[in-house]
């Protein structure tokens, strides 16, 4: 988890040490070197660059994978990572926000490639020399293309390619956590085993993850970071099938600081309670349809939040493309299922009056529940600050990295992964009710619509690796990543609750979230990868380099119960496969 600096003499101190250190770090050295020559790039008639940056991920990974006591595989991997990000022409227009369809080629995605983790400074030089030069060619071609396409072209807006921020130095000490392997076998055995008590299940699997990563950067405006960003996470996830054939799939994901927080005792608990919850599931009844109040409840508020209006939050920019049709296409695409949707609404009310919306990256943990998105300094070095995205309802900005947006011209210091991003969301609201009085609406609100049940949502489902692999696949062509609920129940007016399975939230966007009636009087904290808009996606996956998706941001999410005034949930539909037709070997016992 990255922490946040704080200026006192003592870390004044320690970060004169830090950037003497960052000095006589091999890598480094190798990248300022070669950025005072890359500077004076330049082919006869072109333009130089204006302004080069070069990023060198260390990256230390072990990944342990069990499934039902036993294990799978337990890898550890030691990679370097160059990073480079080159543009030619100006802030004003340069060779970034394009996509050639022609060529299949994408201005504003970074260059990167494995190198060698051998502290060879030669070597390294070289490396970053080669690449710098492939991607000044390409910069040239892409620009060139750019200017051409608009020359065919009538913009709206005259927005500048590249925003200019100030200068920024931060060094952060390289400290990497001691993994013990066998310990983390140990403890995804445990967890794992939990799953042999339901033979119904189709698959199950416990993935224990931990990630030192030590990121070095520096730029041509002056800016160098140096930063430790140590991560470990559990994945338990299992599938299996009702009894009318729709798939059941739970999931959830944790997060840590280190691999020593682990408790196995807590997480064997967490596995059980998925265990009883599918139990449960597989048995439920369904219903077709229902349009209604819907109350989501607990962290469900949360995870709804997460996937509908969160990404909207974030400033989203369609690129300019060589075939207008093409172009056209995105900009409505971004429309139905991007982020950025509401860099149009600033000034005007997305959210009822007595919520209030932060961005704090400032923030580590939340009533001692740690939060993910505690950052000093985004990708770009840029300085992270806490935002106040809505007031009393009211949209007051959008997260942005440096590519400026109608309405969002300058960095908010929120640029990870592929796009900006949110860090730690806190919702709070000036007009709170507790458990039992949002019962009461939601079914008063029911009975007004002739209907003699309300819906509650207890867990929306769907972990990281869930919503990675949904990415990828929007990435590469597909469509937006579904709402599936997971826990849902039918409440009646006397109290009593009927469980169903196989709803799929339909078109929830971030308007419908101007139909919450109440808010719950608790808190509740979610954790879960972010995922970029529409447009971000699509240039990762006309680029061909999928990949880039794997390094999706984790953001956390505050939020209360949310009680809607309208939603509507419809009976998930198939094709789905037939379930086994014999019945399942015992998986304990002789």
């Amino acid at each position: 988890m990255k922490k946040v600096f704080q200026p006192t003499a003592y870390l004044l101190v320690l970060l004169c040490c830090y950037a003497l250190n960052a000095a006589d770090d091999v890598p480094m050295k190798a990248m300022r070197d070669e950025m005072a020559r890359s500077k004076n790039l330049q082919l006869a008639g072109l333009s130089k660059p204006y302004f080069i940056a070069y990023r060198i991920q260390d990256m230390d990974t072990t990944a342990v994978v069990a499934s039902l006591g036993s294990l799978l595989s337990s890898q550890t991997a030691h990679t370097r990572v160059l990073l480079v990000d080159l543009r030619v022409g100006d802030y004003k227009l340069d060779n970034t926000n394009f996509m050639s369809f022609a060529t299949r080629q994408v201005g504003g995605l970074n260059h990167s490639e494995q190198i060698a983790l051998d502290d060879d400074y030669k070597e390294i030089r070289r490396r970053i020399w080669l690449a710098s030069d492939a991607q000044y060619k390409r910069a040239v071609e892409l620009l060139a293309a750019k200017q051409a396409a608009l020359q065919n072209q009538s913009q709206g807006d005259d927005l500048p390619d590249f925003s200019q921020e100030k200068p920024n130095k931060y060094f952060q000490a390289d400290k990497p956590a001691a993994v013990d392997v066998a310990a983390l076998e140990a403890t995804a055995r445990q967890i794992s085993a939990v799953f042999r008590r339901m033979p119904e299940l189709q698959s199950s699997q416990v993935t224990i993850t931990v990630h030192n990563v030590y990121t070095r950067y520096l730029n041509t405006e002056g800016t160098e970071y140096t930063l430790f960003d140590p991560d470990t996470s559990v994945e338990i996830k299992a599938t299996t099938q009702a009894e009318d054939g729709i798939p059941i799939d739970d999931s959830e994901m944790m997060f840590f600081s280190l691999p020593a927080e682990l408790a196995a005792g807590d997480l064997t608990a967490r596995a059980q309670q998925m265990v009883a919850r599918l139990e449960k599931l597989r048995t439920s009844g369904t219903l077709d349809r229902y349009n209604g109040p819907v109350l989501f409840e607990g962290e469900a508020g949360a995870e709804v939040f997460a996937q509908s209006f969160a990404p909207a939050l974030v400033a989203s920019r369609t690129p300019v493309t060589d075939n207008p049709r093409a172009q056209a296409f995105l900009e409505q695409m971004t429309t139905r299922f991007g982020s950025g949707t509401l860099v149009d609404h600033i000034s005007g009310r997305v959210l009822p009056d007595f919520i209030t919306v932060v961005d704090n990256p400032k923030l580590d943990a939340f009533q001692s529940k740690r939060l993910t998105g505690t950052y000093a300094v985004d990708e770009d070095g840029v300085p992270t600050r806490v935002n106040t995205v809505v007031e009393s309802g009211i949209l007051k900005l959008v997260l942005n990295g440096r590519t400026p947006v109608s309405g969002a011209t300058q960095s908010t210091g929120s640029r990870f992964g592929v796009s900006a991003a949110p860090t730690n969301l806190i919702l709070t609201t000036s007009k709170s009710s507790n458990p039992q009085e949002l019962r009461r609406m939601l079914l008063e609100r029911a009975k007004a619509r002739g209907s003699d049940y309300g819906i509650v949502v207890r867990r929306a489902g769907g972990s990281a690796g869930d919503f990675i692999q949904a990415a990828m696949a929007m990435a590469q062509g597909g469509g937006p990543v579904g709402n599936n609920m997971l826990e849902v129940v039918k409440l009646y007016s006397d109290g009593h609750e009927e469980l169903v399975h196989g709803l799929q939230l339909q078109s929830m966007t971030a308007a419908s979230f101007k139909d919450i009636v109440a808010a719950g009087d608790q808190q509740f904290v979610y954790s879960n990868v972010f995922i970029p808009g529409f447009s971000s996606l699509m240039m990762v996956g006309l680029s061909g380099d999928a990949s880039a998706i794997s390094g999706l941001p984790v953001a956390s999410y505050v939020v209360p119960s949310l009680l809607f005034d309208d939603a509507t949930l419809k009976r998930a539909s198939g094709p789905f496969p037939k379930a086994p037709v014999t019945t399942p070997p015992p998986l304990s016992g002789n």
